[in-house]
């Protein structure tokens, strides 16, 4: 079988640096511009739909979500409202491949971020791509998925990651 290849930049679970809170982007434009764009492509090569900073080893509130054609880069970003309603599905991670594990998210959320040269938005999300930035945005506050579930499930499914991580190298 082959070994799949991961992009030098992605940090891979369980590197300590994913438990680390990202701190606030002060810097915009092209500096920025360069940061969403290094993520893009890891993102890109590996297939992904969302990508936050802290997974390419800078520890700055950013990141990037793609589905159905759309791509948004978000700097700062926070919920600002969700909605009661959950919805409890698999997710993956770029950073803890060969896994899912079920999550419950909000299917409807508002965040505010800024664009990349700093402009603020305010934009409400829901389904796919709201879970998408939940589950990002965890990754900014030094949470992966593994922290969303019981102790006991994260447990058997860090048993089941490193299990396939040693059959996929």
């Amino acid at each position: 079988m082959a070994h799949k290849k991961f992009p030098e930049d992605l940090v891979l679970y369980p590197d300590e640096l994913l438990e680390t809170v990202s701190t606030p982007c002060i810097v915009f434009g092209e500096e920025l511009q360069n940061l969403f764009d290094r993520m893009i492509s890891v993102m890109s090569d590996c297939h992904g739909v969302g990508i936050s900073a802290i997974q390419i080893g800078v520890p700055s509130r950013a990141l990037v979500v793609s589905w159905g054609g759309t791509t948004v880069c978000m700097a700062n970003p926070t919920i600002t409202s969700s909605s009661e309603e959950t919805d409890y599905r698999n997710e993956g991670c770029l950073s803890i491949p060969y896994l899912t594990v079920p999550v419950h998210r909000s299917l409807e959320i508002t965040v505010q971020y800024d664009d990349v040269d700093g402009e603020q938005h305010t934009v409400a999300f829901e389904g796919i791509p709201a879970r998408i930035i939940q589950h990002e945005i965890d990754h900014l506050n030094g949470e992966t998925m593994l922290d969303q579930i019981s102790e006991f499930s994260a447990n058997e499914a860090i048993k089941k990651y490193n299990k396939r991580r040693r059959k996929h190298g």
